[in-house]
């Protein structure tokens, strides 16, 4: 039991670790999501080559458009985003299951050991009637036949 919360809390650990790379991620992310080469190239600008060079540098480069590229690298932090907190909350799920089975087992032994305590009183009183009942003092009680 132990090593199940032990595994549980390590992989809290791991999920929280797991938000906060994608904080840092999604940062990094943010600087070029922002960034001149998503930004439309304006023709009447002095840097429109330079510009058209770029997004041409970007696309040979990954083999996608800058414009898709931003729009999938957005849709893939948002799914893994949306994975760990689902995990999050199938391990939170998990724990409270944990702290249930764990309760439960400490009412059952508190029931076993009022059950014990309760039949060690029911035997005592059953001892006590029977000696009260063979007492030396019946020995002179006869049966009566009333008819």
């Amino acid at each position: 039991m132990n090593n199940l919360e032990k595994q549980l809390n390590n992989e809290i650990l791991h999920a929280k670790d797991s938000k906060s790379a994608l904080s840092v991620i999604k940062v990094q992310f943010d600087k070029f999501i922002h960034s001149d080469v998503l930004k439309p190239i304006d023709p009447y600008s002095s840097s429109a080559s330079y510009d058209r060079e770029v997004k041409r540098d970007f696309k040979e480069y990954t083999h996608i458009e800058a414009q898709t590229f931003k729009e999938t690298i957005i849709q893939n932090m948002n799914t893994i985003e949306q994975c760990i907190v689902e995990r999050t909350n199938h391990e939170q799920e998990l724990q409270n299951g944990l702290k249930r089975i764990v309760s439960d087992k400490e009412n059952d032994q508190d029931l076993e050991n009022q059950s014990n305590t309760s039949g060690d009183k029911i035997s005592r009183s059953r001892n006590e009637c029977n000696d009260k009942s063979t007492s030396g003092d019946d020995t002179d009680i006869r049966p009566s036949y009333d008819t």
